[in-house]
This record gives C-alpha cells, sequence and structure tokens, in this order.
C-alpha cells in the first residue's frame, strides 16, 4: 500500500514511511526528522500530538494541519514553510527542530499573499509570512 509523506508530498510505500498514531498523518523520517530507531511498524507520535497542541496554526501559512514542528518563539511551523522562506534555518538539521523564525525581516509578515488574495480568502491572505515567486514578483504563502 502506497501513502504520501505530508512533507515533501511524494507517495511511497508504507513500509518507507512512519505514522503518528494520534493524527494519522504520513511522513518520510528523513523529511520530519525523526531521531532513533522507529520503524513503520512501531508506535511514533509527532511532536505536536506529543504535547498535545492540535489547534496550533502555522507561524508561515495560515494553515494548521500537517507536519508541524516547534519554532524558537514557541509556535509551530510546517518544515516545508520554513523551507521556503530563505531567512528561516533550523536549529539542528538532522532534527529539524528548533525552526527558528527570528532572522524573518517583518515585511514579510505584512505582505497580502497572492494566491489567497486571487481565492478570496480574506482570512489567509494576511496570516504568515508570504515568500517572492522567483519567476515574477508576487508573494504568496508556500503551502
Amino acid at each position: 500500500m502506497t501513502h504520501t509523506c505530508c512533507v515533501c508530498n511524494k507517495s511511497t510505500l508504507q513500509e518507507n514511511l512512519v505514522h503518528c498514531g494520534k493524527c494519522k498523518f504520513y511522513v518520510h523520517k528523513e523529511c520530519y526528522g525523526v531521531v532513533g530507531g522507529v520503524s513503520s511498524a512501531d508506535s511514533w507520535i509527532c511532536q505536536r500530538c506529543t504535547l498535545d497542541m492540535s489547534g496550533e496554526r502555522c507561524r508561515l501559512c495560515p494553515f494548521s494541519d500537517g507536519a508541524l514542528k516547534r519554532t524558537d518563539s514557541g509556535g509551530w511551523a510546517h518544515i516545508l514553510c520554513a523551507q521556503y522562506i530563505p531567512e528561516v534555518v533550523f536549529g539542528k538539521n538532522y532534527s529539524m527542530e528548533p525552526i527558528i523564525l527570528a532572522h524573518v525581516p517583518g515585511p514579510r509578515f505584512e505582505q497580502v499573499c497572492y494566491i489567497c488574495d486571487e481565492k478570496g480568502d480574506d482570512r489567509a491572505k494576511r496570516q504568515g509570512a508570504c515568500m517572492q515567486c522567483n519567476v515574477q514578483w508576487i508573494d504568496g504563502h508556500s503551502s
């Protein structure tokens, strides 16, 4: 059976992924920074479920589902969002945490997301940090 990693979005065989026993999302260990001897057959709980923070939203986009990790400011961020914002770094690359947002300039959080604005999502268009498209001068969320 195949499943999709919610970090890299690649479909792969279930035995190559681990999944959270609570929120049920699947990830490659390398994509989420799972440290230790966890196999797909083992019971594993993601960081957000371990800390019972299921309602928390990503600080870099308007969404709360998917693979999030703690930030240096005590919030949460998607690993994928962190990889798209150039000023964001990981405290430890092997564990992908904490996601350090301290160097993200304030104006990134003040931009209106072009994609959310085009969709008419007034709530989402002003939440999180926008990245700039390298093809056109368009600002948007990474998710």
